[in-house]
């Protein structure tokens, strides 16, 4: 089981299956931040991360945090989706229905990302 305490590291934010193949090759330790809030979905970004488990099974995708800004929509997808810890802004009504929600799916919510988040520069594609 993750605590938002482990989280203390470097946050790094990811938007595809490139960028979260980086991160784990990587020698740093680093938590992901997938931007649900963006418009690609929790399905996209969790059919990304099952991906990335069945080629590193040692990665541990319960400490992805999946921003949902101030989307419900969002927040309740990817908790369906299996998203264990999931960042909502607190400012708006339906904050405290994310919470319940999520109590009943195993997940936390935070409202502030435990870290500055760390943007992967722009790869050079042919």
């Amino acid at each position: 089981m993750f605590t938002v305490s482990r989280l203390n590291k470097l946050l790094i934010l990811v938007r595809d299956l490139d960028d979260i193949k980086e991160v784990l090759s990587s020698s740093r330790e680093a938590s992901m931040v997938v931007p649900v809030y963006e418009g690609c979905g929790a399905a996209y970004y969790s059919e990304l991360l099952a991906v990335a488990k069945k080629e590193k099974p040692s990665f541990n995708v319960d400490e992805v945090i999946f921003d949902c800004s101030d989307s419900f929509r969002d927040a309740v997808e990817a908790m369906r989706m299996g998203a264990k810890l999931i960042k909502v802004t607190d400012d708006y009504k339906a904050y405290y229905k994310v919470i319940d929600i999520a109590g009943k799916y195993g997940a936390k919510v935070v409202t502030e990302l435990p870290g500055k988040v760390v943007k992967l520069g722009k790869r050079n594609k042919k």
